[in-house]
């Protein structure tokens, strides 16, 4: 993938373990290639490279296979996170009244979190 590292575009490709040519042009693009080149899951390059030097890169990210195992190691933990339950979604179900919920029902709830 070469990408401008826009969060959505940089998110989809980590999470199908294919790694990228990141040519950042501000915002949080930058943060985001730097995240994916410290996990060794894509190279980075200026957003004025010329072709030849994008498609060196390019070659190079495809060929060597640690890219893909980084890529692919990072989207297995981006896939993790996003399955994780939400904190706030724990806590709303301890809340929400049950059948003849009750402050203790609420409180045992609580205990086995």
């Amino acid at each position: 993938m070469v990408t401008h590292c826009g969060h959505g575009t940089a998110i989809k490709a980590m999470c199908a373990g294919v790694p990228a040519v990141c040519m950042p042009m501000g915002r949080d693009q930058n943060d985001t290639a730097a995240r994916i080149v410290a996990r060794g899951a894509g190279a980075r390059l200026s957003p004025k490279a010329r072709a030849p030097k994008i498609a060196r890169a390019l070659e190079r990210v495809l060929a060597e296979p640690a890219f893909r195992e980084g890529a692919q190691a990072l989207g297995a933990k981006i896939r993790a996170g996003l399955a994780a339950r939400d904190p706030a979604d724990v806590v709303l179900d301890l809340l929400r009244p049950k059948r003849e919920a009750s402050e203790s029902g609420v409180a045992s709830a609580a205990a086995r979190c």
